[in-house]
């Protein structure tokens, strides 16, 4: 995941941040804004097109990829009680998990 962060990024740059909470590093794109989506973020519903997501136990500032001299920044969102919920829908999802 920390790769497709880097793409287009020159040598020496900082890719994408990616978000950690509670072991897991993910990535998403939130759906363009219309009236509808609007009303429903004003009331705690996110609504995201694309999710990413990988387990990393540890939480690390950032990733290196040393093949292309690029730094993935990673943004520890674990205080966030959405991302903590999110955290652990994901974590239910990760291959051999129970």
């Amino acid at each position: 995941m920390a790769k497709l962060q880097a793409l287009g990024v020159a040598p020496g740059g900082l890719g994408k941040a990616l978000r950690w909470a509670d072991g897991i590093a993910m990535q998403f794109s939130a759906m363009p804004k219309n009236e509808t989506i609007t009303k429903e973020l004003l009331n705690g519903v996110l609504h995201w097109d694309f999710v990413s997501f990988a387990e990393m136990p540890e939480y690390s500032s950032g990733i290196r990829i040393e093949k292309v001299n690029v730094t993935v920044p990673i943004i520890d969102v674990s205080h966030h009680e959405i991302f903590k919920s999110i955290a652990s829908f994901l974590k239910k999802r990760l291959p051999n998990s129970t």
